[in-house]
């Protein structure tokens, strides 16, 4: 029996038979599927990860960076 890739898939992805739930970000977070191609039931989660990226930008024209434990004089 062939191994069916059904984890951190990018559509639902039947655990039995492999088919692929088109169109899956229009259901639920989670819930239970019966698949159209074999029948079984199944249970399917989406996973959301959030990541951030930032970029330095060049400051332009006088930028005082004082630290706020500084004092102005």
């Amino acid at each position: 029996m062939s191994r069916i890739d059904h984890h951190c898939t990018d559509e639902i992805t039947c655990p039995y038979c492999g088919e692929v739930v088109d169109d899956s970000w229009e259901l639920e977070d989670e819930g239970e599927w019966v698949c159209d191609e074999c029948g079984l039931r199944f249970y399917y989660t989406r996973l959301v990860e959030v990541t951030y990226t930032t970029h330095a930008v060049m400051p332009t024209g006088d930028v005082d960076w004082m630290d706020e434990n500084d004092e102005k004089e």
